[in-house]
């Protein structure tokens, strides 16, 4: 077997060193930490180098060289001579502390990824969380019929994540925001659930959707007792039963 030999080196010329397009954006709390630890005696700069390809782009320590460069302390790096596209450096940086769905988004928007710039925007628009926005942008009508909205997290991750039909997936929000932006768990992946479910059945839709609205706005008991349930379905389901046994 071949000894193995891996070369370190330092500098302060924190010019030579570039961001690579795409990585995740630095997180403020985990600088302060480091800048904490530094600052407090323990320096572990120089025990822990970053690391970057030949072109100097920084494919893992981006946080460590800003606090390098802040205190004006050497910066120690190694030099990968495997060339790394993003989503393989995704995979490193995940390994050594996990990427977030969010890193993931913030990662392939830059990278122009139409799609997941769509979903940055839905999120913003109508206050979904990642998780829904994603299920609702997927196949909505897959969440209606139980499913995850054909989506799973390794494509998301790997930057397969597409929009399958945008302006139902609209329509469908709209509803929500519209009819039922008063009640609280409204953006609730359960409720957003419940709420395709009934806007697919042929013999309800947006009609019986619109009557739910109604009734749960007049009746403040009901919503405080769906939004308090330890089973959100199941009691979701019990009001629509309700609803429909007054209209007979």
């Amino acid at each position: 077997m071949e000894p193995s030999v891996t070369l370190y080196y330092q500098t302060t010329d924190y010019g030579m060193f570039k961001m690579l397009e795409g990585n995740r954006l630095l997180n403020e709390s985990k600088i302060n930490k480091i800048l904490a630890d530094i600052k407090g005696g323990t320096n572990l700069l120089p025990h822990y180098p970053i690391l970057v390809d030949s072109n100097m782009n920084v494919l893992d320590g981006q946080h460590r060289l800003y606090c390098a460069k802040k205190l004006k302390l050497p910066i120690h790096f190694s030099v990968s001579m495997v060339r790394l596209d993003i989503f393989k450096i995704a995979r490193i940086n995940s390994r050594v502390e996990r990427w977030k769905m969010k890193d993931y988004l913030n990662c392939y928007m830059r990278k122009d990824f139409k799609d997941y710039k769509m979903l940055s925007n839905f999120m913003a628009k109508y206050g979904f969380n990642i998780n829904v926005g994603m299920q609702l942008l997927r196949n909505p009508k897959s969440i209606g019929d139980g499913g995850g909205g054909a989506y799973t997290k390794e494509q998301f991750e790997s930057g397969g994540f597409k929009v399958y039909d945008f302006e139902l997936s609209i329509k469908l929000a709209d509803i929500i925001k519209d009819h039922f932006g008063f009640f609280e768990k409204s953006k609730n992946r359960q409720f957003v659930r419940e709420v395709c479910k009934i806007y697919f059945d042929k013999e309800k839709g947006v009609q019986e959707l619109i009557k739910l609205s109604k009734y749960l706005k007049e009746n403040e008991d009901e919503r405080t007792k769906l939004h308090q349930s330890n089973n959100f379905k199941h009691y979701f389901n019990r009001i629509v039963e309700k609803r429909l046994e007054q209209a007979v």
